[in-house]
């Protein structure tokens, strides 16, 4: 490879990389808030914590269906055993 294009190259490279650069020390010195640095909390952060919650709202969930469906297998009417899976899935209001 030419020298010329490893220099276009790196050229481009700097200028493509200025923009993040400069807002981000700006960001740093507590200038104007810039969200350069949230796209770590966008990218990996925010879908955990997402994903996190989701999981626990379907364990509870899961775990409320079994406990009703034990309930109408032991004689208890099925719209008082299903109350607290409704109830789970209106929004966790319930068991």
């Amino acid at each position: 490879m030419k020298k010329t294009y490893v220099a276009i190259v790196v050229l481009f490279a700097l200028l493509l990389f200025l923009p993040f650069t400069v807002q981000t020390v700006a960001d740093l010195r507590g200038e104007k808030r810039f969200l350069s640095l949230d796209i770590f909390k966008d990218v990996v952060y925010t879908p955990f914590v997402r994903e996190s919650a989701l999981s626990a709202g379907a364990m509870k969930l899961d775990s409320l269906w079994r406990e009703a469906r034990e309930s109408i297998a032991g004689g208890t009417e099925a719209g008082e055993a299903l109350e607290p899976v409704i109830g789970a899935l209106r929004g966790g209001r319930g068991a």
